[in-house]
């Protein structure tokens, strides 16, 4: 095309209100990689700006920005395009060294992101680089022209990629990897909730990587498609137990959806080390491995008697692997007729006995040789049952380092070929020669979160107002001040105490409004049926939730 016909064109679009130019300095209210479309339209048409729609087709030949070029992530799969394609296709586009990009979508979508991670990834420079915030909605909101009518293609810029761009593609081996550096990696699944609580799924396998914390797209929008704030989004990570120092690896299904936090985080949070493993769970689900997936946002509280019994093992005590004490709930008789190897009794009245003060378990559990450092398995009747719900919620505000529930009940136990072992109830409260020094208790870090608290007192630590969830099968007799909804925690569990569908239970914590955006506190006449409530959304992994104590 003629450089003159190309002025002119560029001089009738930018009096439609678009930019096709830009002034020498960084626009001011770009701020962090987002442009808005009243800044867009007031651009001069002095110098190239690049605007491109990463809309899927239909969307681009239905109406775009005039003067917008289409990239069409649809065919590219789970891959970024090569970097000498993208230099192809951003030389037809007329980019030159000067040249500024302005990428967008319909609105709230994951298109523009991805679009974004392609050209950082290969050289684009973050400071030349702009996303439209809202979308087209937006543009049209703000009064910008409409066409469907494909963009002209101007004379061939020379724009050329740097040698290397930023660290920010991950494969699978390091992905793989820092899903198992939990104290300095944080994994995040940008897909709904249907998929991360496996009621839906895109290949095999429904569910999420394990570890993985869930942070849908849609939490990151506001109901017109343009990004919450960055304080908000700030605040979200924090409720989530993200940090700005530590790695952070997003993924999604097909590596495009995981764009979206990782825009949020690395470029509105300007957080220095986040990635994206753009293969996501298409890579993950087909190799050779078989790698795992749940449901479940902890797996690791629910133990079954198989696990319980090979790690129980006695060798594997003397020789240090298994690091676990048992911890039998059930009363005394139930407990001397027939119990795991290695338990030890501690009945459910005596955890109702020290609700008040926790503090008074130390030295009883130091006494039967159990240490804070290693994991607890508690041991009931089986499932989700009251009794053991509270020992868990006991033990986890005591700063025990892992808690977890045996699903089965010793009758299922036994019934699998596992042996019991039958001792009067007194021997086993006994102090044994395995006894752990006190101060091994005494001297824990206690959870950032505390578990108990006096629901009628606020906890600073917590980002979101609280919610007060009644989780027995009545109201309680005394109602805590505060937004309350009822929903008993039996509706949650199958009749035989194990938790419903993750998927399910989440449909119906929903429906009540226990959002997880909120500091939950279960409260309820028996205390039991509160500690369930604890026990299921840390299963789910509600970030802040507490028990109201007495």
């Amino acid at each position: 095309m003629p450089a003159d016909l190309v002025r002119l064109l560029r001089t009738a679009l930018a009096g439609l209100g678009l930019a096709l130019g830009l002034a020498a300095a960084t626009p001011a209210t770009a701020a962090a990689g987002l442009v808005d479309a009243a800044w867009l339209r007031a651009q001069p048409a002095a110098a190239s700006v690049i605007v491109v729609d990463a809309s899927p087709g239909p969307a681009y030949a239905a109406a775009h920005i005039p003067g917008a070029f289409h990239m069409d992530l649809m065919g590219t799969g789970a891959r970024p395009l090569p970097k000498p394609e993208l230099e192809r296709r951003l030389r037809s586009w007329g980019a030159g060294p000067d040249s500024r990009f302005v990428v967008y979508d319909s609105a709230g979508t994951m298109w523009a992101t991805r679009l974004y991670f392609d050209l950082l990834l290969h050289g684009v420079a973050a400071d030349r680089l702009h996303l439209l915030d809202g979308g087209l909605a937006a543009w049209k909101r703000a009064g910008g022209a409409v066409t469907n009518q494909s963009t002209p293609a101007p004379e061939p810029g020379r724009w050329q990629a740097p040698a290397t761009g930023p660290d920010l593609l991950m494969r699978l081996p390091a992905f793989l990897t820092g899903t198992g550096e939990l104290q300095t990696t944080a994994t995040v699944e940008a897909l709904n909730a249907g998929y991360y609580f496996g009621g839906q799924r895109f290949f095999d396998r429904g569910g999420h990587v394990p570890g993985a914390i869930h942070w849908p797209t849609s939490d990151f929008f506001n109901p017109d498609g343009t990004f919450k704030p960055v304080a908000e989004i700030r605040r979200m990570a924090a409720h989530l137990g993200l940090k700005p120092g530590q790695r952070v690896q997003t993924y999604c299904g097909g590596g495009v959806a995981a764009t979206v936090p990782f825009f949020a985080l690395k470029v509105l949070l300007e957080w220095p080390d986040v990635g994206v493993f753009v293969g996501s769970q298409i890579d993950w689900l087909r190799d050779e491995r078989k790698l795992p997936m749940t449901p479940w946002a902890r797996p690791q509280m629910l133990r079954d008697a198989t696990w319980l019994a090979a790690w129980n093992d006695e060798q594997f005590r003397i020789f240090g692997i298994a690091r676990l004490g048992v911890i039998d709930v059930r009363n005394e008789a139930a407990f001397a007729a027939g119990h795991v190897p290695k338990a030890v009794s501690l009945p459910a009245a005596r955890w109702r006995e020290a609700l008040a003060d926790p503090g008074r378990l130390q030295g009883e559990l130091a006494s039967l040789g159990l240490r804070p450092s290693d994991e607890a398995v508690i041991v009931s009747e089986g499932g989700l049952q009251p009794d053991a719900a509270l020992a868990f919620v006991l033990l986890e505000s005591l700063g025990v380092t892992q808690v977890s529930l045996l699903m089965d009940s010793v009758d299922e136990w036994a019934l699998r070929g596992h042996a019991l072992t039958r001792s009067a109830a007194a021997a086993a409260t006994t102090p044994t020669p395995s006894a752990v020094p006190a101060s091994a208790w005494t001297d824990l870090t206690r959870p950032a979160r505390p578990l108990l608290v006096k629901a009628d007192i606020a906890d600073p630590a917590s980002t979101y107002p609280r919610l007060i969830w009644s989780t027995g099968p009545q109201a309680p007799t005394i109602t805590p001040a505060g937004p309350t909804v009822h929903l008993p925690v039996t509706e949650l569990l199958l009749p035989d105490g194990q938790p419903r569908p993750a998927h399910e239970m989440v449909a119906r914590l929903n429906k009540a409004g226990v959002t997880r955006w909120s500091e939950v506190v279960t409260v309820a006449d028996d205390p039991g049926q509160a500690a369930l409530g604890v026990v299921l959304l840390r299963l789910l992994g509600w970030p802040d939730v507490k028990m109201a104590r007495p």
